[in-house]
C-alpha cells in the first residue's frame, strides 16, 4: 500500500479545476484495461439484481421528502422501471457476451488518485459480489455521473471516448442512460442522509442542495438529457484516438 497526497484525489482535483484532458485519457485507457482483464461474472448483473437497485433508490430517497420532491423521486422509479424493460434484452446479450465483470463497484472521483502521475483506482469494493459483478459500463458510469455532477461535461466526453477506443469489444452505450441514472439516485440518497447526520446547519444545506441535484440529475439522464453524449459524435470519438 502507498500513501498520496490528499489534493491528488480526483473529487478534490475537480472541485479545484485541476482535471484536464490529458488525465482523461489515460484515465479512459486505464478503466478500459482493467475491464479487459477483470474476471467475467455471468451469474451476476441480471435484470432482478438491477430491479432492487432502482427499488433500494425509490425506497431510500423517498425517507427525505422534507426536501426531494416525492413527485420526482416516483417519476425516476417509474421511468427507471419501464426503460430496464426496454433494455431487457439488451442487457442480457451484454451480461451473456461477457460485459458483466468482477469491476471496481464504486469507480467514482474519490476513488481515485494521480499516483506518479497515473491516474490510479484504489478502494473498489471487496465486501459484495453483487455490487461488485456488473455490467463494466454500469461501473464507468459513476466517474461519468460524478464528473458531470461537477460541471465537467466535456471532461467526461473525452473519458467516454477514450474508453470506448480503447475498449476490446465494440461498445454502443446502449445502456447507458439508465445505469448514469442509477449512480445519481444512489448519490442523491446519500447525500440526503449525511444531510439528516449533519449538525452543522451550512455544511447540512449544502449536502442537501447536492442530493436535490442528484435528483435532478438522475431524471435528467431518463428524459434524455446526456451533456456527456451529446459532446459525442463519431468525429469527436476520433478525435481522442
Amino acid at each position: 500500500m502507498r500513501r498520496f497526497a490528499q489534493e491528488n484525489l480526483f473529487d478534490r482535483m475537480a472541485a479545484q479545476g485541476h482535471l484536464n484532458e490529458p488525465m482523461m485519457q489515460r484515465l479512459g485507457i486505464e478503466i478500459a484495461r482493467f475491464h479487459a482483464s477483470a474476471r467475467v461474472t455471468p451469474s451476476f448483473g441480471r435484470i432482478p439484481d438491477l430491479s432492487e437497485e432502482i427499488e433500494k433508490n425509490y425506497r431510500e430517497m423517498s425517507r427525505y421528502s422534507a426536501f426531494l420532491d416525492s413527485a420526482k423521486v416516483i417519476s425516476i422509479a417509474h421511468a427507471s422501471r419501464k426503460l430496464l424493460v426496454s433494455l431487457t434484452a439488451c442487457l442480457e446479450a451484454r451480461r451473456r457476451q461477457g460485459r458483466v465483470r468482477r469491476c471496481h463497484g464504486d469507480m467514482r472521483l474519490a476513488n481515485i488518485c494521480l499516483l506518479d502521475g497515473q491516474p490510479t483506482l484504489f478502494d473498489g469494493i471487496e465486501f459484495s459480489e453483487r455490487l461488485a459483478c456488473i455490467d463494466v459500463l454500469y461501473d464507468l458510469a459513476f466517474v461519468l455521473m460524478d464528473l458531470q455532477h461537477h460541471g465537467l461535461n466535456q471532461l467526461g466526453a473525452c473519458l467516454l471516448a477514450t474508453y470506448i477506443n480503447h475498449c476490446t469489444w465494440k461498445e454502443d452505450c446502449e445502456p447507458l442512460a439508465l445505469f448514469l441514472s442509477l449512480r445519481a439516485a444512489t448519490r442523491c440518497f446519500s447525500f440526503a442522509g449525511a444531510a439528516q447526520r449533519h449538525v452543522d446547519p451550512a455544511r447540512r444545506d449544502e449536502k442537501r442542495q447536492k442530493a436535490i441535484l442528484l435528483m435532478q440529475q438522475a431524471l435528467g439522464y431518463l428524459h434524455g438529457e446526456n451533456p456527456i453524449l451529446h459532446h459525442l459524435g463519431l468525429t469527436d470519438i476520433a478525435a481522442y484516438t
